[in-house]
């Protein structure tokens, strides 16, 4: 991937997902008895297959707070992964690296902050559940006090939902009528790990004066909305819900103002393209997101 992409490395952000740093399975058997090894070493090669994916994409734009201040993510994330230690050691020092803070060569004053929501699991059956944790949030309350004297401007990437919208989300069984049992089960399934754990508390804690963006996708729901500053005057955080790109839109509300799918349909692989804008609080959308079937 990084050979295929490096050409596009300069405008290229990616976020950890828990298919990427959780082990996985598929089907009601593997479901149950596929796991991790005792010595984590199905999470550490997944964890450093990330980190490596993003020092070759992102590296050169990245920095992390680490021992007080801010490094450079390929030197913080090469003393881990040359160093001695167990798996889950060198695990939990990389987790602690969270969030990447990545400029934006094209934006002047933004900065994507790129977090770990992945609940590490060693079982298949439960590595959809997502967190933030108290060490990231103080990580970047560090990263913010830092700044506080410069113009800057957040996009936060993150894989897990923060928020459900208000207008019920409808699960897309691609035109069919009536979705069948199973459809039905399942959906009801996938609400219960659609929203991180912590999400009060991420959003209590990034929400403020100023105007940011929250992108974010897993459980391929297309939507978008926004949540008032904590005052209730000042700036605005827009969250933006993507489907997935190659298995369609599975969930969707049928509000027009929310979404753009409101009926159910085949599910077509497509992606989206965000219009932002600079504002005097910060960044927001400066149009509901277009979305762009793939060819």
């Amino acid at each position: 991937m990084c050979d295929a992409m490096h050409e596009f490395h300069d405008h290229i952000v990616i976020a950890p997902g828990n298919h990427d740093l959780n082990i996985v399975g598929y089907g009601a058997w593997s479901l149950a008895f596929v796991g991790d090894k005792p010595d984590w070493s199905g999470r550490w090669n997944r964890m450093a297959e990330y980190m490596n994916a993003a020092c070759c994409l992102m590296g050169a734009r990245s920095t992390v707070w680490c021992k007080g201040g801010m490094v450079d993510l390929a030197t913080a994330w090469g003393a881990i992964a040359s160093a001695d230690g167990s798996n889950n050691a060198k695990f939990r020092e990389t987790e602690s690296l969270f969030p990447l803070i990545v400029s934006a060569p094209d934006m002047e004053g933004a900065q994507f902050v790129v977090w770990n929501t992945v609940r590490s699991s060693s079982l298949a059956f439960n590595n959809s559940f997502g967190e933030v944790g108290d060490r990231q949030l103080n990580n970047f309350m560090a990263i913010r006090k830092s700044q506080q004297h410069a113009s800057t401007r957040f996009i936060h990437i993150m894989h897990h939902k923060l928020a459900l919208p208000e207008h019920r989300l409808i699960m897309n069984s691609d035109g069919s009528g009536w979705p069948r049992i199973r459809d039905a089960v399942k959906s009801a399934v996938q609400r219960v790990g659609m929203v991180m754990h912590d999400a009060n508390k991420v959003v209590a804690a990034l929400r403020g004066e100023i105007d940011s963006l929250v992108l974010h996708g897993h459980h391929h729901a297309a939507f978008w909305g926004e949540i008032d500053s904590a005052s209730g005057a000042g700036g605005v955080m827009q969250v933006v819900s993507a489907p997935s790109t190659s298995l369609g839109v599975e969930f969707f509300t049928a509000s027009p103002a929310m979404s753009n799918v409101t009926q159910a349909g085949p599910r077509t692989c497509s992606y989206e393209i965000l219009t932002i804008e600079a504002t005097a609080l910060g960044l927001r959308l400066a149009a509901p997101p277009a979305r762009f079937p793939l060819p």
